[in-house]
C-alpha cells in the first residue's frame, strides 16, 4: 500500500513482519517446504520494500517464534530508497509481546518526532533495548 501511495502515506511502522508467505512457510511448517510454490497468497514485502520511499520504523522481537527475526533484518536492509529508516530490536520480544517490551512506545515516539521534522535521508540502527531504559 505504501509503495502504491507515496504521497498519501507519510511513514510506515513495521513490526515482526515476514519477507513473503512462500518464504515463511518452510520456516514455520518445514514439512510443507516442497509445496511452497503452490501458495497463491504472496504478500511479497521483500519485493516491494526496496521501492518504498517513505520513512520506516522496523520493530523486531529477537525471540519471535513465528516470524524469523532475520526476515525483519532483511526487510530493513532492503529498504534502500527509504527517506529515513530505523531498526529497533527487542532482546526478549516474541511475536505477541514485542509491544509490551521496555522501550517499545518510546521508540515509536522518537521515530514520530524525528520523522515528522526530518526530510533528509538518515539511517540508524539500534539493536539493544537498553538505549530506551
Amino acid at each position: 500500500m505504501a509503495h502504491s501511495n507515496p504521497t498519501k502515506i507519510r511513514f510506515l511502522i513495521v513490526e515482526n513482519t515476514f519477507l513473503s508467505i512462500p518464504l515463511l512457510i518452510p520456516r514455520v511448517v518445514p514439512v510443507l517446504k516442497p509445496f511452497s510454490f503452490l501458495c497463491n497468497q504472496r504478500w511479497n514485502s521483500q519485493q516491494l520494500i526496496p521501492f518504498v520511499t517513505q520513512k520506516i520504523l522496523f520493530l523486531s522481537g529477537k525471540r519471535d517464534e513465528l516470524i524469523p527475526p532475520d526476515h525483519m533484518t532483511k526487510l530493513y536492509q532492503s529498504a534502500r530508497k527509504s527517506a529515513y529508516k530505523k531498526f529497533v530490536q527487542f532482546e526478549k520480544g516474541t511475536h505477541n509481546d514485542t509491544c509490551i517490551q521496555p522501550g517499545y512506545f518510546e521508540a515509536i515516539d522518537e521515530f514520530l518526532k524525528t520523522t515528522l521534522k526530518t526530510p533528509r535521508v538518515i539511517v540508524e540502527e539500534v539493536t539493544d533495548e537498553d538505549e530506551y531504559k
